[in-house]
């Protein structure tokens, strides 16, 4: 009766909405001034990136059925967005800095993942000079093995960094080569990345912002298209002659636009040293589905019995055609990654005869929770008049309830998905960041630390 009682309760601790749905950010509720920044004054925006959650309360009843648990989690998410997202060497106590677009912002200092493990680097461009601010992108398909093709016939890019703190823990153990990992695990150690934390919690001085890794998303803009919304950057992408139509590697460089980013990142308090999952997205990816449900809808083993469809006419969406509102959404293209080529110029997404990779019809399965929802409100509200008012929060995932068949890996919320990195999950029970990355192993097939990033290891010997 009990387990009864609280399966009930948290069916409803996040409401699950049915015509009336909540779009993407709501202007409901508010959020604390003071959670603009981590310093003083904290309520303004600022650069300064948070080490920890510090307003976090561990009774297991505020876990699961408090309607604001999901506060701390959001505020931190949103505080270490803007500040990953700071103009790098800008002054991180000035809030009109975060407009400068120009800029190369403060990830993209961060060692990408074949920097962190010393791998030959070998690609197209790899000869190809580039400036500081130029991405350098290799990576179109999905963590399924799918790749996702927007309205223009171009495959979607994704980029992964790491840290200097998580990248330094990898080199210091040795854990950059497969070598490395053998002797590491052989003499009984554990993965454990640094976790940020505060000297000084209630003043939040000192510390370290311990491990963060970071996965995002660009979309390729056409010639003419600005992409006013979007962040931007020039990038150069390279494609190997197995994935080139013509069979010959090229080096591209394209304009592209983020679209959707993750950050993961582990921290002291609270249940951060299992990680709190973070994942951000452009408002103009894709309409909210009509049978859309709360993030903690852990009911029924169908999830959405008819589809995740909509009938969401509007336009103005990248990865959704407005003219076919029924067609079936979330579905990966034909072939396997062999199938899917590079043409010589825009469309790119093409198969071997030249035929074009359909784009996806995209719809989101799970809306923000209402608290969550405001609180995009809040801080994209503080963000007009940047590109940065155009993202939201779909939500931040943690370990906050026991391990059991409804929440596999203790993950709250049950499911946490991107449309533009999970496009085609959205829908399954897999669909959750925390309970994919907690069976992680290391390129030598040991537990690690639910970070995928040591499987690195294996490219860096090829």
């Amino acid at each position: 009766m009990a387990r009864l009682i609280l399966t009930v309760l948290l069916m409803f601790a996040v409401p699950v909405f049915g015509a009336e749905q909540l779009p993407f950010s709501a202007g409901v509720g508010t959020v604390r001034e003071e959670g603009f920044c981590d310093r003083v004054p904290r309520d303004r925006l600022c650069g300064h990136l948070p080490h920890d959650i510090t307003d976090f309360r561990t009774s297991r009843v505020y876990v699961l059925v408090e309607g604001s648990a999901q506060d701390p989690f959001d505020r931190f998410a949103w505080r270490t967005f803007v500040a990953l997202n700071w103009p790098l060497g800008a002054d991180p106590s000035d809030p009109a800095a975060i407009a400068d677009d120009a800029a190369p912002r403060t990830w993209q200092n961060y060692p990408g993942q074949a920097e962190a493990f010393g791998g030959p680097g070998e690609s197209a461009c790899a000869a190809v000079a580039g400036g500081d601010d130029v991405l350098r992108l290799d990576s179109w398909l999905q963590a399924g093995g799918y790749p996702l093709v927007d309205r223009r016939g171009n495959y979607l890019l994704y980029d992964v960094r790491i840290n200097p703190v998580m990248a330094g823990y990898i080199r210091d153990e040795g854990l950059d080569t497969l070598a490395g990992q053998h002797t590491f695990f052989a003499s009984g150690n554990d993965v454990a990345f640094p976790m940020g934390r505060y000297d000084n919690a209630e003043t939040r001085f000192g510390g370290d912002a311990g491990s963060i890794a970071i996965k995002s998303s660009w979309r390729v803009l056409p010639d003419g298209e600005e992409g006013a919304t979007l962040f931007t950057r020039d990038a150069l992408v390279s494609i190997p002659a197995a994935s080139d139509l013509a069979g010959e590697a090229r080096c591209l460089m394209l304009r592209v636009g983020l679209v959707g980013m993750h950050v993961v990142r582990r921290i002291e308090s609270a249940t951060g040293e299992h990680w709190i999952w973070a994942t951000f997205e452009h408002r103009e990816n894709a309409p909210m589905a009509s049978a859309a449900r709360g993030p903690n809808a852990i009911f029924g083993s169908d999830l959405f019995p008819e589809g995740c469809r909509t009938g969401d006419d509007g336009a103005g969406y990248a990865l959704f055609d407005a003219d076919c509102p029924h067609c079936l959404t979330n579905q990966p293209p034909a072939g396997s990654p062999a199938d899917w080529k590079w043409a010589r110029g825009a469309p790119f997404a093409r198969y071997p005869g030249g035929a074009p990779v359909p784009p996806a019809q995209v719809a989101r399965c799970w809306h923000p929770a209402v608290s969550t929802a405001a609180m995009n409100r809040e801080w994209q509200d503080r963000l007009a008049g940047t590109v940065w008012q155009h993202y939201a929060l779909s939500t931040v995932q943690w370990k906050g309830a026991a391990e059991d068949a409804l929440f596999p890996a203790g993950e709250v919320p049950r499911y946490q998905t991107n449309t533009t990195m999970e496009t085609y999950i959205q829908a399954d029970a897999s669909g959750s960041c925390l309970g994919c990355h907690v069976g992680a192993t290391s390129a030598s097939g040991h537990p690690s630390n639910s970070s995928f990033v040591l499987q690195q290891a294996l490219r860096a010997v090829e």
